[in-house]
């Protein structure tokens, strides 16, 4: 086992904690929307 081995691994762990943080974000975003959707449909009514 070399070093640049290793290498790849953590970048590629490093890749895989950023695309999950992005999807939570999304997620969270999305369900923001939702709230703002439901929030001003509430008001127009």
């Amino acid at each position: 086992m070399n070093l640049s081995d290793h290498t790849a691994d953590l970048s590629l762990i490093s890749e895989t904690i950023k695309s999950g943080d992005e999807s939570k974000n999304n997620a969270e975003r999305s369900s923001g929307n939702m709230v703002m959707k439901n929030t001003i449909r509430h008001i127009l009514k």
